[in-house]
């Protein structure tokens, strides 16, 4: 039987940002190389824009949990993949619901309190 020792473990490696709202779509245009924000594995947009408008509501009232969006990279290991196949690019592991509502937010299509980001 084997133990739990035995279990291969996953690469180890994070790297963080803290990106205000008002800077997260110069920061995704910022990223070098492939970006995927639609992974096979994540599934497709299902917040209603009711649930957009609620979840950007609570953003901007100042709500600190479920603020983070976790990513993956080759990259965040520290070793290189020049040897492999292994594409460079980011991709979008836990966050999409929520990266959707502030992009949307961002481009006017989602209302907080009654109001447009620009207004």
């Amino acid at each position: 039987m084997p133990k739990f020792s035995d279990i291969p473990q996953f690469l180890s490696g994070h790297y963080g940002v803290d990106v205000p709202l008002g800077h997260l779509k110069s920061w995704l245009e910022s990223q070098d190389g492939e970006l995927d924000l639609h992974p096979d594995f994540q599934r497709g947009h299902v917040w209603t824009p009711k649930q957009q408008s609620a979840y950007m509501e609570f953003l901007v009232r100042g709500g600190k949990s479920s603020r983070i969006l976790y990513w993956n990279h080759p990259a965040y290991t520290g070793r290189s993949t020049d040897h492999c196949m292994i594409p460079e690019t980011l991709v979008l592991v836990d966050g999409k619901q929520r990266l959707t509502a502030c992009l949307l937010f961002l481009d006017d299509k989602v209302p907080v309190f009654g109001c447009t980001f620009s207004q």
